[in-house]
């Protein structure tokens, strides 16, 4: 596991070089990829991620292999730069109490029985998932962690830094976040449309 590792970070540190003229804006070229066409996998088992194939070089989100190998990734705006870090232990009073599931209704699963929205008191909130599907619609993409989000172009430009959801606006049910519907359609669409 450790050398599957190495081998992830290793790869995602020379994607970040590939990528450096593309985010400074002085160059960009249009390039033919196959998305998705790469089935991957982390010790034998099948890992649902989005991928881009490219000469011969399989290309997939930061974020997705940090989190496989145990990681995080910090974003700093200014300098543009994505860092790999240990991951942070949450604190007492940095997050939301996790919820039971059972306080809430499931309105949208998906085909592996991920929660997509959940409702409670009339009140329905997004997976990440799921509004990294919906905004997926608009040519956006998503980078996010547990209480806070980037957007990031087709073209791997980020029209924004990342943003903390505040929290009245998020829930964490079974290890995972979910977004208000009303946080979702007054601060994320607006920034995409």
């Amino acid at each position: 596991m450790k050398r599957f590792r190495d081998i992830f970070i290793g790869v995602l540190i020379g994607c970040m070089l590939v990528a450096t003229p593309v985010l400074a804006d002085s160059i960009l070229t249009k390039i033919d990829v196959v998305l998705n066409g790469i089935n991957v996998q982390v010790d034998g088992e099948d890992v649902q991620v989005d991928s881009i194939l490219y000469n011969g070089s399989t290309y997939l989100p930061m974020r997705k292999i940090a989190e496989l190998v145990g990681k995080d990734v910090n974003w700093t705006q200014e300098t543009k730069t994505a860092n790999i870090i240990e991951k942070t232990e949450i604190k007492e009073g940095d997050s939301v109490i996790e919820q039971p599931i059972e306080n809430y209704k499931v309105i949208k699963k998906d085909e592996d029985e991920k929660l997509l929205i959940v409702e409670k008191d009339g009140k329905e909130y997004y997976s990440w998932i799921q509004i990294a599907r919906l905004i997926k619609e608009f040519d956006f993409y998503l980078t996010y962690g547990f209480n806070e989000f980037a957007l990031w172009n087709k073209d791997g430009t980020f029209p924004t830094e990342f943003i903390k959801v505040d929290k009245d606006n998020y829930i964490k049910i079974n290890v995972n976040y979910y977004i208000s519907k009303d946080y979702y359609e007054t601060t994320i669409l607006p920034l995409i449309k």
